[in-house]
């Protein structure tokens, strides 16, 4: 009996050093590197840091108690960053965290995976994208006369007031006020919070629990009451308080206190009235079900990934609408050109038609009169489609902008500023395609999904185990007489200790559930890793089908240059004709001449607008690459920062959000330098990322 104390003290002193390991554990790192400076945490000024709070591997605002994982990153310095963070990723290895056996397993998996890709990518040489090839590509000449150059941003209509928008100014006005992108730049911000909810799993969780139990019954032996009481009267008050908190290794422990009072008209309680304490510490600790601090950090991995997931996407998407607004633009700016190429050609059509109506009495025919006022409606209507069309340009830029001042349907003309470019765009197909595997989202949530479909192959494989638990209890407690709770309570740590020790054991006979979600677990983690590689393909394949039609957008233009000059050629001499000699020596007259000349000017409508389309697509490709190269972002030097503010739907309070806008450093400039008095109207050079010149794969 006596060498029982000493037990008790030895049990506790190893729960103690069990509970203090635990606490203890290697806890996952916040994710770096993929999206730390992007959706990095900007402490507001003033306040203090760093946070102290902690809950298992994150980090939390004692003030607004919301979890900011990213918090502890360091602080970066955007103006002096060579690439942003999203286009690093994946980086190999790219598990940031303390990890399983089986978790590295993937990690090396997704790094085969990756070296195999980046040798393909060293091995690719299509013959139609090799550098000698395209720069023996000829050249269009950025000088050139034209109706729509230099009239593309003057004022249309006179009947309503006009705005000048660069495409830098409207990717900035787009960044601020979209509302396409206040959708989905919530969505990482939605998701974090789901590392918190995960991390609830581990909260401290406090309980109380009070009873008044009054018993009043009927006394069937006189071993219930030791007297001959003919019922048995008893009142029992207790309060139970404590504490319990699950453990990253899987155990459950529980501290609690109960007070108090009991009586009764039983001979047997003694002594009557009595009062009374007990403490507990209960410890239960999974040794095969539910073990193990990878299982039960599961849920935060798991959260963490979705976490980076949700990163991912938005960027995906802010690329994507950046994208629709330069391709709006490039609508809005052909649409104003090839009004003006129509505005002409009806003009130049009804000088023809006075011109034969003049010559009616002399030499002109009933039916080529005719012929050419068929020939100025129908142009008539052309320009009141064409200025349908740019007024929907307008609209639909408008509604991707989302600016405030310009509401759809506003009286007001967009004037694009930012003229085309028309340089020659020269790469190395493999460093396009390099930059695509490095850059894209879409790879890094292949990468991702593998790695959450591993952690859930372990979770599984685990929960097919047996449950088999370690009990340990130990116990301190006293009585005092006329219903002293609180004496028992200081008293009940100097009169010993008790403890129990014990096991739980428990096992399906078939266990079909756990081998059910086992199996469609692991088959779900070889259907992943096809996925991604999938996935993968499909990038590499945007890549280089968006590099081959910048290339063709090109020679498609030089091809309408070309088809331009000769069809210009042949309108200015059938013109110079017939300011010549009225009669040519093949005995047309004026105007039969004039006829020609019509004909002439409608194929040279059809090649002016296949000029000015091929310039445009030249542009639109142009922006497709860098964002199938996933550097469109990078191009514009996008920025986003956390921010606290309030809104409609929070008057009067702050919530985080994510803010968007375009850095000052970085950006493409927007048109080579003009003399004074030609407002930028020269045509673009190719950013200094996209510079001509030979490349490797010559």
């Amino acid at each position: 009996m006596n060498c029982r104390p000493t037990i008790a003290l030895l049990l506790w002193m190893s729960v103690v050093g069990v509970v203090t390991s635990f606490a203890q554990a290697p806890q996952e790192e916040g994710p770096k590197g993929i999206f730390s400076k992007w959706f990095e945490k900007k402490p507001a000024a003033g306040a203090k840091g760093p946070f102290p709070g902690r809950i298992s591997d994150a980090s939390v605002d004692p003030e607004s108690d919301t979890l900011s994982p990213l918090l502890r990153a360091e602080p970066v310095e955007f103006d002096r960053r060579e690439n942003d963070s999203v286009e690093r990723f994946p980086e190999i290895p790219g598990y940031e965290s303390f990890s399983s056996a089986t978790q590295k397993d993937i990690e090396g998996l997704i790094e085969r995976i990756y070296e195999g890709y980046e040798a393909r990518v060293d091995r690719m040489d299509p013959p139609d994208l090799r550098s000698s090839r395209t720069l023996a590509m000829g050249s269009v000449p950025s000088e050139f006369p034209t109706v729509w150059r230099d009239l593309a941003d003057d004022p249309l209509w006179n009947d309503s007031a006009s705005i000048r928008r660069s495409l830098e100014e409207l990717y900035r006005t787009g960044l601020e006020h979209s509302h396409h992108l206040k959708v989905y730049r919530d969505l990482p911000l939605i998701r974090e919070t789901g590392l918190q909810e995960a991390d609830g799993d581990f909260d401290v969780e406090t309980f109380l629990d009070g009873r008044l139990n009054r018993r009043n019954e009927p006394v069937g032996s006189s071993l219930t009451t030791g007297n001959t009481a003919a019922r048995f009267f008893e009142h029992e008050d207790y309060l139970e308080a404590g504490v319990r908190k699950k453990l990253t290794s899987g155990a459950q422990i529980t501290l609690s206190n109960r007070l108090a009072t009991l009586s009764s008209n039983s001979s047997f309680l003694i002594p009557q009235h009595q009062g009374s304490s007990n403490l507990t510490l209960s410890v239960v600790q999974p040794l095969l079900q539910g073990a193990g601090y990878h299982y039960n950090q599961s849920k935060i991995k798991i959260a963490r990934l979705e976490t980076r997931n949700a990163n991912a996407e938005f960027v995906r998407q802010l690329d994507s609408h950046l994208l629709e607004i330069d391709h709006a633009y490039w609508e809005l700016y052909h649409a104003r050109a090839r009004f003006l190429l129509t505005r002409d050609l009806a003009g130049e059509t009804a000088s023809i038609l006075e011109r034969l109506e003049e010559r009616a009495d002399l030499d002109a025919l009933q039916s080529e009169v005719l012929r050419a006022r068929a020939s100025l409606a129908m142009r008539q209507a052309l320009l009141n489609r064409a200025e349908m069309d740019v007024r929907n340009s307008e609209e639909r830029l408008r509604a991707l902008v989302s600016d405030p001042t310009e509401d759809i349907g506003s009286n007001t003309e967009l004037l694009p500023v930012s003229p085309p470019l028309l340089v020659r765009y020269v790469d190395d197909v493999r460093r396009v395609a390099k930059d695509a595997l490095r850059n894209r989202p879409e790879v890094q949530q292949g990468f991702d999904a593998l790695r959450a479909a591993m952690i859930r192959r372990d979770v599984f494989k685990n929960e097919k185990l047996p449950t088999l638990n370690l009990v340990a209890d130990l116990m301190l407690g006293d009585i005092e007489a006329r219903d002293r709770a609180g004496a028992a309570f200081e008293n009940q740590f100097g009169d010993g200790t008790g403890y129990m020790l014990g096991f739980q054991f428990s096992q399906p006979l078939d266990n079909d559930a756990e081998r059910a979600r086992l199996l469609r677990s692991e088959i779900e983690l070889r259907q992943q890793a096809s996925r991604l590689r999938a996935i993968v393909d499909i990038v590499l394949l945007e890549a280089l089908v968006s590099y081959r039609e910048l290339m063709s957008s090109y020679r498609d233009m030089q091809g309408s240059y070309a088809t331009l000059q000769a069809s210009r050629e042949e309108l200015r001499q059938l013109r110079e004709r017939l300011e010549i000699d009225t009669d040519d020596a093949r005995g047309r007259t004026t105007a039969a001449q004039l006829q020609l000349i019509l004909d002439s000017m409608d194929r040279n409508q059809i090649a002016e607008e296949s000029f000015l389309r091929s310039i445009v697509s030249y542009n639109a490709t142009f922006t497709s690459l860098q964002s199938a190269r996933g550097t469109l972002l990078r191009r514009e030097n996008v920025r986003i920062d956390r921010v606290l503010d309030a809104d409609e739907t929070h008057p009067n309070g702050a919530l985080e959000r994510l803010q968007l806008s375009e850095g000052a450093q970085g950006k493409e400039p927007s048109a080579s330098p003009s003399p004074p008095g030609k407002r930028g109207k020269s045509f673009r050079r190719p950013p200094d990322t996209a510079t001509p010149g030979p490349s490797s794969s010559e």
